[in-house]
């Protein structure tokens, strides 16, 4: 048996489907709010046989600047 979950406890975004017997997770038009890390176990007898973490790193299709103005003094 196969289970999904984010490794920060938050419920899946929208757009997430689980299919191939909950083998394949796939995110449409995945928002950045999808990123981070997806953990993937495989339960056999019972037992946690295999554990797999997937990290998602997203980025804005736009790009966003941020400058910090400060003032500087230089002298007594």
């Amino acid at each position: 048996m196969y289970s999904w979950s984010r490794a920060d406890g938050q419920p899946f975004v929208k757009g997430t489907q689980l299919s191939d017997i909950n083998r394949v997770l796939t995110i449409a038009n995945a928002p950045l709010e999808a990123d981070g890390d997806y953990i993937c176990k495989v339960v056999r007898q019972g037992k946690v046989s295999k554990t797999v973490t997937i990290s998602l790193f997203l980025e804005s299709k736009y790009s966003y600047r941020v400058t910090f103005c400060y003032n500087i003094v230089i002298g007594p």
